[in-house]
């Protein structure tokens, strides 16, 4: 069993920005753009037989079986046009833990946490 925590990469800055330009439009296609990555995800993840815990916001989090975290990262890349970090692990901490880790060294990725160290799956392009 496995836990992954996704997180949108950088949404309240855009969102703030926002808030300073007075900028409700921008908000709003923000906040769409948003709702619609989250559902792509999760649709993904659903396909995978992953069991969605929670949906909301900028984040998710589901758990299951173990899978090609490569296959993750690229639909992640490839499908959306906001950026989102993902962490993995055997507990909620753990995941926790990565997804920290990946917005630390960059975002945009997906990082497992495994026997105590931390794998990083990144876009190569």
């Amino acid at each position: 069993m496995i836990y992954i925590g996704i997180d949108g990469d950088d949404i309240g800055r855009k969102l703030e920005i926002c808030f300073f330009n007075n900028n409700e439009k921008l908000i709003q296609e923000i906040s769409k753009s948003v709702e619609n990555a989250l559902n792509n995800i999760s649709k993904f993840l659903q396909k995978k037989k992953m069991q969605i815990i929670f949906c909301s916001g900028d984040s998710l989090l589901c758990k299951g079986n173990e899978f090609n975290f490569r296959d993750l990262l690229d639909f992640i890349i490839s499908n959306n046009d906001i950026s989102f970090s993902a962490g993995i692990g055997n507990t909620m901490f753990q995941t926790y833990a990565a997804l920290k880790y990946a917005k630390i060294t960059g975002k945009n990725r997906i990082v497992f946490a495994k026997n105590n160290e931390y794998i990083v799956y990144k876009n190569e392009i």
